[in-house]
């Protein structure tokens, strides 16, 4: 019986050494074993990568340069140079005459090509097109799916309800943008197993958000009442919320905004003041008398108030979600139908595809036969990045790796990742998979942490110790006080606690690495900031930390300034452009390089002066003419002003570049802070255009 080894990689430790030093070991061990070996990435460049480095290693070997592997070679195998040399020489050799055996590929190129070796039995198209983007797959099923409402009936009602509740609501109704967004879920693994067990139509749906609503309303209804009898009760002592502790912002506060339908979760102050009388008044109140004597009837209005939204809350939340997105999920069955539709015409498969057509035609067939059949057969598999492997990718696998180790008595697999890596989920990747349920699936498992980072420095290596170690900690405390409350009431199994307790502090175990360099230099500055503090003074902190950082000799282009959202890379880039602007005199760089802060056509402002200029050519042109009354709130179909067409009839006279200045000084829109750093792009693609013109 073979075993199972796991690298727990970090950043920097040397794995894609350790993942070529194994496949290097394996072929000088037995040169035609390149033939037995698959080794799978997730990315192009990835894959590369290896290959390229484990091809010159072997010839570092075989013309008989120096290389670093030579020593754990001989170690290792127990051959003197000579012998690996030789071996190194055949193998390369074998590899270059046989390169298409050679594999070291992408995981989506190992399953496409098995699904290509049953292609007939899957009824696929031959010569059937991979499909890697699916923006424009799924616009084409939006615009399928809007012209499907003039014949089918119950579609146009369903989506005339959407488009009214959006508008009530004041929301965007654009139908394909939310159908494009929504639809991104039909490629993940997670819709295509729900699906698989169950379709829900739109009439079902509706009824269901029907029947969550009239339940909550009744409920909440309930509790209105329940809080408009504890007024009734401050009423008949001659009291009002303000007389009570904190006032509106206290415990009679949140009473009254209850009974006017503001139902909301009990927090600090009400729960304190469940627990005790003296949280109702103070000891200074001119009405504390009455509000003692009445608070012995309150509070057991205020217990059952809180009862039933407590008890509720998980009823109050799910039916708002539902309310909120029912109507576009309803559709998601429809678009699916569109999107096959689109696929079986235009002989098109996403790549999303190929991982649950190969799940299906696993399920129930002999494994070892269908890769065999696929001309594939392995002995030894080496899966990098193995924390962003899927859940249906790890099931597709499994059956392989369970073949390899028990026809093996060395290390058959070899798995390689970092769990702290997958935080993105990039691709639907499941760190549970790294974290803990290979070491349940398998027998035999060797592990090793690779601890030593060879490309940070040591502040920075210290530092993510600390900051780990801290939020482990933390964090796991926090799940297992929240997985034991679950478990008293009933909402999970004892078993599956006691499955998850400590799930964390297993994951990252082993985390603290060293460092090769001992250079003290380098430090890290934390900031914290209350949310709802102006986000200028984000700002500015971030500028004059910009300028500090030049001041001390880095040049611009050696600062990286990294946000979680797009926005907030647009207002960072539009804060320091504007501070710029004000501060022309000052020594220090303030240009922002970024490709999505400064998407020119993303501002308003940007499509108002291009209305403009078209109407300067054409002050007829009824779309431009809607944009630019839009921009002045008039209404879209009126027509240009006398003054607007003499304006605009004057510009004629100007270049390009002075009648977009003569625009920005009328509307005065360079006072428009938050427009600037597009104003000025914008600005300076136009002299690059009279320039070239």
């Amino acid at each position: 019986m073979g075993s199972v080894k796991i690298v727990k990689a970090s950043a920097g430790s040397g794995k894609t050494y350790q993942l070529a030093y194994t496949y290097v070991r394996n072929v000088i061990g037995n040169p035609s074993m390149y033939r037995h070996i698959l080794a799978v990435t997730f990315t192009n460049k990835a894959t590369e990568e290896m290959k390229q480095r484990i091809v010159a290693e072997i010839d570092k070997l075989a013309s008989g340069r120096d290389s670093s592997y030579l020593a754990g070679l001989s170690q290792d195998l127990n051959l003197d140079p000579v012998t690996i040399r030789r071996r190194a020489l055949t193998a390369r050799t074998y590899i270059l005459h046989d390169y298409s055996r050679f594999m070291v590929v992408t995981i989506d190129k190992f399953f496409q090509r098995i699904i290509r070796a049953f292609i007939r039995e899957l009824g696929i198209d031959l010569n059937f097109n991979l499909e890697l983007q699916t923006d424009s797959l799924l616009s084409s099923a939006a615009d399928n799916l809007i012209d499907r409402i003039t014949i089918d009936k119950n579609l146009r009602n369903w989506i005339a309800r959407f488009v009214e509740e959006k508008i009530d609501d004041n929301r965007q109704w654009n139908i394909k943008d939310e159908l494009i967004d929504l639809g991104s879920q039909l490629f993940s693994e997670q819709y295509k197993t729900l699906a698989d067990k169950s379709t829900v139509s739109r009439d079902e749906l509706g009824k269901i958000v029907n029947e969550a609503t009239a339940r909550s309303q009744k409920i909440k209804e309930t509790i209105r009442s329940k809080a408009s009898e504890a007024i009734q009760i401050m009423a008949s002592h001659h009291l009002n919320p303000d007389d009570f502790a904190y006032g509106k912002a206290g415990v009679a506060g949140y009473i009254a905004k209850t009974a006017e339908g503001q139902i909301t979760n009990p927090k600090g102050r009400v729960l304190a003041a469940l627990e005790s009388d003296e949280k109702w008044t103070t000891k200074t109140s001119p009405r504390r008398k009455d509000i003692l004597s009445a608070t012995a009837q309150l509070k057991p209005c205020l217990h059952e108030i809180c009862r039933l939204i407590e008890g509720n809350s998980k009823l109050f939340n799910t039916t708002a979600i539902l309310r909120e997105n029912f109507r576009s999920f309803g559709l998601l069955t429809d678009l699916s139908e569109q999107v096959s539709e689109i696929c079986r015409t235009q002989n098109i498969m996403p790549i999303s595809e190929t991982n649950t057509i190969l799940n299906r035609l696993i399920a129930g067939n002999d494994t070892p036969f269908i890769f065999e059949k696929a001309g594939e057969y392995f002995s030894h598999y080496m899966i990098d990045e193995f924390q962003d492997t899927s859940g249906m990718q790890w099931n597709n696998f499994l059956p392989l790796l369970h073949n390899a180790v028990s026809q093996t008595d060395d290390e058959a697999v070899l798995l390689v990742g970092d769990v702290k890596q997958s935080i993105y989920r990039w691709r639907g990747g499941d760190w549970t998979i790294l974290g803990a349920q290979v070491e349940r699936q398998f027998e035999q498992i060797v592990c090793r942490d690779l601890d030593t980072n060879r490309r940070s420095r040591h502040n920075i290596v210290d530092f993510n110790n600390r900051i780990i170690a801290g939020c482990v900690a933390s964090d796991n405390a926090l799940l297992d006080q929240r997985l034991t409350q679950a478990a008293e009431s009933k909402a999970i199994s004892a078993d599956l606690k006691q499955a998850l307790s400590g799930l964390l502090t297993h994951a990252y175990a082993g985390h603290e690495q060293k460092s090769l360099q001992e250079d003290q230099t380098g430090y890290i500055r934390i900031t914290e900031y209350d949310e709802s503090a102006d986000p200028s003074d984000r700002h500015i902190e971030v500028i004059r930390l910009v300028e500090e950082l030049q001041q001390r000799g880095y040049a611009p282009n050696e600062i990286a300034i990294l946000v979680r959202y797009n926005r907030e890379g647009s207002s960072i880039a539009n804060a320091m452009l504007d501070y710029k602007s004000r501060h022309m005199d000052s020594p220090w760089c303030y240009d922002v390089v970024t490709q999505d802060a400064l998407t020119i056509g993303s501002s308003p402002a940007i499509a108002y002066i291009t209305a403009c200029l078209y109407l300067i050519i054409n002050p007829n042109d009824t779309i431009h003419t809607a944009i630019y009354n839009r921009w002045h709130q008039h209404p879209l179909g009126n027509p240009l002003s006398e003054e607007d067409h003499e304006f605009f009839k004057s510009l004629k006279l100007f270049s390009l570049e002075e009648a977009f200045e003569q625009i920005i000084i009328r509307d005065h829109l360079g006072d428009r802070t938050e427009d600037v750093a597009y104003i000025q792009a914008f600005h300076e693609q136009l002299i690059g255009y009279s320039a070239r013109n």
